[in-house]
């Protein structure tokens, strides 16, 4: 992602997920190997992750990361009309006045600290990163937070190369805390992210959702952020655990009746199940993101719960049609090619557009 890119694509709106690689991959025995070669090339390489024993230690590192990209968007603004937004209000005028805008978003609750003495400071964390301009909030990551359980998400060549496996869990969702953080967003404008999460987070959230339904109260969007669909991918893919991470029709319908999206990745382990043998060999998505809108669509009827979920900069295989932002406007042109421009709309802008209004304050 880079704003030259983005202005060539007309892409407006960014939702950076601020990430803090979690203390737990300092545990894994290949990973510290690598982990080792690493800090002999670079010796501040693992200032960037989580520390094991400091309960603040993402907490802080997440709050610079949101500082330094206030920074270097304010550099930028001499050369691009560009902004971050804080609020909604915020977002609204940025939107208005044609400039583009950059959103916060963490990824891993794990952000909000770890061993800290009462639920309510949990809460307190996350009013400072409200403050800062937090719009959305994906519970879980690789690995057991304060907040939820950990349904993985690496996929299996990443996984062999690092040692890493989803970890043992009663799968017992959210903890105590993660039902006041959930309960938190919902009320106060935060929008709620569920990738990462295991099915067990998954239907708490939906259940918190249905009570405050039933009770009068304020209900909002969820999303997963970044994700394909488990009936699309789960054909291909041989981890089990994997295809749980993905959504699947029933949860399609859950997203609909809460006006959430389903953010397609860039990435077609996570759209069709499919790894390249060789960690260096890409290939095309773009027909297997269009496969995946056409299961959607004939699940839910339209294209008004779908929209584009790039994790451009994660730890993504990005395929070759669309490795860089510059050239989202392929994917645009296949959709409107198959779809038609209604559906290129709605996928592209509205749908996401109208998450965030009614999701975010």
């Amino acid at each position: 992602m880079d704003l030259p890119g983005m202005k060539h694509s007309q892409v407006k709106v960014a939702c950076c997920k601020h990430y803090i690689p979690e203390s737990g991959f300092g545990n894994l025995s290949k990973a510290q190997r690598v982990f080792k070669l690493l800090l002999k090339l670079s010796p501040h390489f693992m200032n960037k992750f989580e520390p094991d024993n400091e309960p603040d230690g993402a907490y802080t590192r997440a709050h610079n990361s949101i500082e330094l990209l206030n920074e270097q968007i304010s550099a930028a603004q001499n050369k691009f009309n560009v902004t971050v937004a804080k609020n909604l209000a915020e977002f609204d005028e940025a939107i208005k006045s044609d400039k583009t805008v950059f959103i916060h978003c963490l990824e891993g609750a794990h952000h909000l600290g770890k061993h800290l003495p009462t639920e309510t400071d949990y809460i307190d964390r996350l009013v400072a990163f409200k403050q800062q301009g937090l719009c959305i909030l994906t519970l879980g990551h690789f690995f057991q937070n304060a907040v939820c359980d950990s349904g993985g998400g690496i996929p299996p060549s990443f996984a062999r190369l690092l040692g890493y496996a989803k970890p043992p869990s009663t799968s017992f969702g959210l903890t105590e805390t993660g039902r006041l953080v959930v309960e938190w967003c919902l009320e106060n404008g935060v929008i709620i992210d569920l990738v990462h999460s295991t099915v067990e987070t998954r239907e708490q959230v939906y259940g918190i959702l249905e009570k405050r339904k039933n009770r009068g109260l304020k209900s909002r969007p969820v999303i997963f952020s970044h994700s394909g669909v488990r009936e699309v991918a789960e054909p291909n893919m041989v981890n089990e655990e994997d295809k749980l991470i993905l959504p699947n029709a029933v949860e399609l319908k859950k997203i609909k009746e809460y006006g959430g999206v389903v953010g397609l990745i860039l990435m077609n382990y996570w759209v069709i199940g499919i790894e390249e043998d060789n960690l260096l060999k890409k290939e095309g998505g773009i027909k297997h993101l269009l496969s995946t809108i056409d299961y959607i669509k004939n699940v839910l009827g339209d294209f008004k719960n779908i929209s584009l979920g790039t994790d451009l900069d994660g730890f993504t295989q990005v395929p070759d049609d669309v490795s860089h932002v510059r050239f989202i406007g392929r994917f645009r042109d296949a959709i409107i090619k198959k779809f038609g421009e209604k559906a290129a709309r709605e996928i592209c802008y509205e749908n996401a557009h109208r998450v965030i209004n009614e999701g975010w304050s």
